[in-house]
């Protein structure tokens, strides 16, 4: 068993190197420095299992342990070939059975995020041209108390076509839902509303912002659709066909555009600069990917007006999670850009 910075705890199945190459994939490392840490992991527990003195868990005591902080009974169906991820919450426990699924079991604050997850994979059936999602069964929602449900990557397509494309794969992806459309002025009535019930505060900027795009556009309509809100490379792995998961953010009712600059914003809003951050998000590449996407979707609307409403909404997101710092980090990008009369 290890902990990780983040209050997360690993358990690691540590019988041979593919059962620790199997236990690492709850650790994506997507930067250089994160892939050596994981390579010098792998190396450290491969030590650990067959030279120092080392006191390792039974599958019994690992299912103990997690009844146990599950204050239940149910059978995780721990056994010799699996690993098992607890979130930093532990109140959601990833069971990885090595080389057939995963098994997601959430209680307690998670209950309503999981289970969100599995409604969202229910919308999903047959095949897509852009992007794929894991075989989702075995569903039980147990008395509004414990959800759980079964994730199999054995007929994920791996191989075959070109580089995926984001923006195509994203306007597919928001398109699953029968989409509604609804006015700017409705839209921006109900963010308000939602700004109000919050504690955020200094917002002077966004709310002259948003009033003058409610005048300018007041009953154009756009579209809201299927959107992840918390799309980032950790979330997909980079098929030709990208494989899509973890979906106990998604909403069926979001606005267009979230996706793709979450993908490209939310990993760097509290580690680069403000002005870096402004510059990439005006850059000719993601002004290219934005204007794609709003071509995608038949959008005739500024892309400038949904990089507001992005924005603003990824501040109550973070404030609403409480994440205070991310959220702030947001408000400023939002600042700026008003300021400098760039958005």
């Amino acid at each position: 068993m290890m902990n990780g910075k983040n209050g997360a705890t690993y358990i690691i199945n540590a019988s041979d190197r593919n059962s620790i190459t199997e236990s690492l994939k709850f650790y994506r490392a997507l930067s250089l420095r994160s892939k050596i840490l994981k390579v010098g992991l792998m190396i450290s527990l491969m030590l650990k299992s067959r030279i120092f003195s080392t006191k390792f868990e039974t599958a019994e005591e690992v299912q103990q342990f997690l009844q146990n902080l599950s204050s239940s009974k149910i059978k995780f169906g721990i056994d010799e070939n699996c690993s098992v991820l607890v979130s930093p919450t532990r109140s959601k426990i990833i069971v990885n059975h090595h080389g057939n699924y995963f098994e997601k079991f959430a209680f307690g604050d998670s209950y309503i995020q999981v289970r969100n997850e599995a409604n969202i994979y229910k919308l999903f059936s047959g095949q897509y041209n852009n992007f794929q999602v894991s075989n989702f069964y075995d569903l039980t929602n147990s008395f509004d108390e414990i959800c759980s449900f079964k994730l199999s990557n054995v007929n994920v397509d791996v191989a075959g076509g070109p580089t995926f494309s984001l923006v195509n794969s994203l306007s597919e992806f928001f398109n699953i839902t029968e989409n509604t459309k609804i006015t700017v002025e409705k839209y921006i009535e109900d963010l308000v509303q939602r700004l109000n019930f919050s504690e955020l505060q200094n917002l002077s900027l966004q709310d002259e912002e948003l009033e003058s795009i409610k005048q300018k556009y007041k009953t154009k309509k756009f579209p809201v659709g299927l959107v992840h809100r918390d799309f980032k490379p950790w979330n997909i792995i980079e098929y030709p066909k990208i494989l899509i998961f973890d979906f106990e953010e998604a909403i069926t009712n979001g606005p267009p555009m979230e996706d793709l600059l979450n993908f490209y914003l939310d990993p760097i809003i509290r580690y680069q600069s403000t002005k870096m951050v402004a510059e990439y998000l005006q850059s000719e590449e993601l002004v290219n990917y934005q204007n794609a996407y709003l071509e995608k979707l038949n959008i005739s609307i500024d892309s400038k007006v949904f990089i507001h409403f992005y924005l603003t909404e990824r501040m109550l997101f973070w404030w609403n999670a409480g994440e205070n710092q991310t959220s702030k980090a947001y408000l400023k990008l939002s600042d700026y850009l008003l300021e400098s009369r760039q958005l």
